[in-house]
């Protein structure tokens, strides 16, 4: 089963617990949904919930395409010998269900100019922004009373920043495929090249879903647990 290999990806939650999550997986789907759905649930959480059995694995899969996802950019600042900084956004277009895989394309789409002359452009940072915690903040939980800020707090919005360092190959023309030490994938192209200048496009990026969720790990605590503590005693 697909959900067995995912378990190799996110651990499961102590066994204390599996009694709490045989509960858990007694509610409907709709409920299920609507529960995972909330903006006080983060990214780690429900990468831990497609672990758990194959129902679960469809409902996080539908959860992270649909809501969670498509409120993330990912941000990429690239400079030429430390000028000519740009700073590309990228949003989410899909999820891969059967490898987790996030695809997420440039939403600039005009070429930057760089020198021939001058060494490769790099990559310097990669941060990731979660808008779904900020545009969620007042969600009612199952429309029934309002989530209390003291029961669990979060990070809102949150900008995280990670340095790279990694050169850029402008060497040859035409469309290039760059991949990190195989965490995460981001393609380029590269006009044709005069003797001073050329011309790069950003096109996509893709990286494991386990790869942005570390990412999104600046958040004040975590709670996967008391968060199951809380679903069951609201809801059963």
């Amino acid at each position: 089963m697909i959900y067995s290999q995912i378990s190799l990806l996110f651990p499961k939650p102590p066994q204390e617990q599996a009694h709490l999550i045989s509960q858990f997986e007694r509610l409907p789907d709709e409920i299920v949904i609507q529960i995972l759905s909330q903006s006080i649930i983060d990214l780690e959480t429900l990468g831990r919930v497609v672990g758990v059995s194959s129902r679960m694995y469809q409902l996080g899969v539908h959860v992270l395409n649909h809501y969670r996802l498509p409120s993330i950019q990912i941000s990429l600042m690239i400079d030429q010998e430390g000028r000519n900084k740009m700073v590309s956004q990228f949003e989410v277009t899909r999820l891969d269900p059967i490898n987790l895989s996030v695809y997420l394309t440039c939403t600039d789409k005009r070429p930057r100019r760089y020198y021939a002359t001058k060494a490769s452009p790099v990559i310097r940072t990669l941060s990731i922004t979660d808008h779904y915690y900020l545009n969620n903040a007042s969600v009612n939980f199952l429309d029934t009373e309002s989530i209390k800020s003291k029961d669990f707090p979060v990070a809102v919005g949150g900008d995280t920043n990670k340095i790279i360092n990694r050169k850029i190959q402008v060497k040859q023309e035409g469309l290039h495929c760059f991949e990190p030490k195989r965490r995460w994938k981001y393609s380029y192209e590269i006009s044709q090249k005069s003797l001073h200048e050329y011309h790069l496009l950003q096109v996509a990026l893709v990286m494991p879903l386990s790869r942005l969720i570390s990412l999104d790990k600046k958040q004040e605590k975590k709670w996967s647990m008391k968060m199951l503590d809380w679903v069951m005693s609201k809801c059963l």
